[in-house]
């Protein structure tokens, strides 16, 4: 290698390392003055709009899962009342009162029940969206619901 030869490039490093940027010191609060604790966030939003098919949506799931527990539940109670013989002493009591062939049928009952239930589903989902279209005519009137919205305030208790 002579003085007249070109310099080779300087190795390329690969490696990415974090830039180390001088800290500045702290500065000194200025006297009189007070660092306030930060609190929750606050926003104030206002509530014009209700969408009335996202309220028929969540309605009808709503209330077709109430049909539904309410069905479970009683399937249920009425397999526990019949293991301990309350169905049939109540059709014995009933027969004691002059109905002779008083006799309660499962599968009326609950096909009865069921029926009742999606109606009932039906006209609260339809209650709901009603309801949801009066509060999108009352809000362009009023204004709408103004809310205030808030963030936890983050606790110090471990879990």
């Amino acid at each position: 290698m002579s003085l007249s030869d070109p310099l080779p490039p300087p190795p390329v490093d690969t490696v990415d390392r974090p830039r180390v940027q001088p800290s500045a010191p702290p500065q000194p609060a200025p006297t009189g003055f007070r660092a306030k604790p930060a609190g929750p966030r606050t926003s104030r939003v206002v509530l014009r709009r209700v969408d009335p098919w996202a309220v028929l949506k969540v309605s009808a799931l709503f209330w077709l899962s109430m049909v539904l527990i309410l069905l479970t539940a009683g399937v249920l109670l009425w397999a526990a009342a019949a293991s301990v013989g309350l169905v049939s002493g109540i059709e014995d009591a009933m027969a004691g009162f002059g109905f002779e062939d008083y006799e309660f049928l499962p599968g009326k009952i609950l096909r009865g029940a069921a029926l009742i239930g999606i109606v009932l589903s039906v006209a609260g989902t339809f209650g709901n969206v009603l309801l949801a279209v009066l509060y999108n005519l009352i809000s362009d009137t009023v204004g709408g619901l103004r809310l205030t919205l808030s963030e936890d305030a983050p606790s110090n208790a471990r879990i």
